[in-house]
């Protein structure tokens, strides 16, 4: 952690995946004094790259944040545990938008089987898996996600309850083979609607 130039203090925000455009980076990114309000010693570990990973950099620059936002580019996927304990909260803070609406990204289940809580935006398919805070996920609409973040931030007895949560829940659910049932017939239920 230390190489990274996070200290024990700080308070770690943590992105894993692929950089795309409606990754919703650039509206933290740019909304980043809000977190820097409520928390001061707070670190943004962006870990990945893609599309966007050159338009992210520049932004931090721009916005002088080089202190506070890592980007590290991609890690090795068994580097990735390594990573996610660093965090106080991991994110999933996609646009809504045909594509994204839909899907689960794999990234969630990793951060829950850290332990890790977690706050996304509010995306259709994801929902339908993790219904509420019992799994150790919480919602919050792209628009008033930065102050929903820094508010979470700010409360750890909620973080910690939220991360024990989401870890019971992979633990007794998935098992992979179970999540692959749940997930065969959920796109069975999709087949029969028409899209």
């Amino acid at each position: 952690a230390h190489d990274l130039g996070i200290s024990d203090n700080d308070k770690v925000i943590l992105f894993v995946g692929t950089i795309y455009e409606f990754s919703g980076l650039e509206n933290i990114i740019q909304n980043f004094e809000i977190i820097k309000s409520k928390a001061k010693d707070v670190k943004f570990l962006i870990i990945g790259g893609g599309e966007n990973f050159e338009k992210i950099k520049s932004l931090v620059n721009q916005k002088k944040l080089g202190s506070n936002v890592i980007l590290t580019n991609f890690k090795p996927q068994h580097e990735i545990p390594k990573f996610i304990s660093l965090a106080d909260v991991c994110i999933n803070p996609f646009e809504i938008n045909k594509i994204t609406d839909s899907i689960i990204p794999i990234k969630i289940f990793e951060y829950l089987a850290c332990g890790k809580p977690v706050l996304s935006t509010p995306l259709k398919g994801t929902i339908e898996l993790l219904p509420q805070d019992n799994f150790g996920i919480i919602y919050s609409p792209y628009d008033s996600f930065v102050d929903d973040l820094s508010n979470l931030l700010d409360d750890a007895e909620k973080l910690g309850e939220l991360g024990k949560k989401g870890l019971d829940y992979v633990v007794k659910n998935h098992d992979w083979d179970i999540l692959a049932d749940s997930l065969i017939t959920k796109f069975e239920d999709l087949k029969k609607i028409d899209i």
